[in-house]
């Protein structure tokens, strides 16, 4: 049985408290793309669908703005 202390340690490393940092800096309006990833990533995969993503919502200026 873990202690109320080990909980306490261990909520900071929990995907809650994660979410809960991005939802306080998150600007439903704002010209900026969250990427939540699971597992292995893929940046030349994600890097593509991203900046077509950015580009077709008009939030990229600088087609290498996301490299």
């Amino acid at each position: 049985m873990s202690s109320f202390l080990d909980a306490l340690k261990a909520a900071p490393k929990s995907s809650q408290a994660k979410l809960n940092t991005f939802l306080l800096s998150f600007q439903p309006q704002g010209k900026a793309i969250a990427i939540f990833l699971e597992g292995r990533d893929d940046p030349s995969f994600i890097r593509v669908n991203v900046q077509r993503f950015a580009e077709q919502k008009g939030l990229s200026d600088d087609p290498h703005s996301l490299l």
